[in-house]
């Protein structure tokens, strides 16, 4: 049993030829200079970092500016949207100007006039000029006296004033 007691390796002599033994002098050395190599890989690490947190800064500093262009842009579309829609019902208002005029109506009827394409517009004034047409008889036509006299108005007038008639 003293041979089981002994290592294994003793039987290869080869095995602890390849091995190389280093003292702690060595073994430093080597890390330090793994160190060294990997330090040299990251040695412009803190100067990227330092950059980051510059370009973060500057958006954070931009974003309240970023917000109020954002916020501009916004206002200006709906202006744009609301002169767009002035120009239309101005287009509209001059279309129905232009077909009241066409058909002999008084133009500040184009307020009261309905639709906003040409069609719609002239199907309304067909409407108003169908029921301008439709004449019916004055309820009172034939009440008022008539005037049977060559008396100038003011001559009349007076008359009436004065109770002669």
């Amino acid at each position: 049993m003293a041979d089981s007691k002994e290592p294994e390796n003793q039987g290869t002599d080869e095995n602890q030829e390849d091995e190389k033994k280093f003292g702690q002098k060595e073994v430093d050395a080597i890390v330090k200079d793994r160190l060294a190599r990997e330090k040299e890989k990251y040695k412009d690490y803190d100067d990227l970092k330092k950059k980051i947190q510059e370009i973060e800064k500057k958006e954070k500093a931009n974003l309240p500016e970023i917000e109020r262009l954002r916020t501009e842009v916004e206002e200006k579309a709906k202006l744009i949207a609301l002169k767009e829609e002035e120009v239309k019902q101005a287009q509209v208002l001059n279309l129905k100007l232009e077909l009241l005029d066409a058909e002999g109506l008084p133009k500040f009827w184009a307020k009261r006039i309905l639709g906003q394409t040409e069609e719609e517009i002239k199907a309304d004034i067909a409407e108003i000029k169908k029921l301008l047409g439709e004449k019916k008889e004055n309820v009172g036509k034939g009440t008022a006296p008539a005037v049977t006299t060559s008396k100038t108005p003011s001559q009349y007038i007076n008359d009436v004033l004065r109770g002669k008639r």
